[in-house]
């Protein structure tokens, strides 16, 4: 039995265009600079901090704001 075409994700599909990807979405422009100081401060660590500090804060911070254990 032939189905013919083949399809996404073989080719051939409805998402195929000329620029790649998803049709309309067109290409993409260069990469966007991150503000990843932000991300420190928010965690209220030093950017020099270990992995193990970062985790430490992070946990500390998702219990604080958890709706169950006393955040809003």
């Amino acid at each position: 039995m032939f189905f013919g075409g083949g399809g996404f994700p073989f080719g051939g599909g409805a998402f195929d265009d000329d620029e790649g990807g998803f049709p309309g979405m067109g290409k993409r422009g260069p990469p966007k600079e991150v503000d990843n100081k932000k991300l420190y401060d928010i965690l209220g660590v030093e950017k020099a901090a270990t992995l193990d500090q970062i985790k430490k804060s992070y946990r500390k911070l998702a219990i604080k704001h958890h709706p169950d254990k006393g955040g809003d």
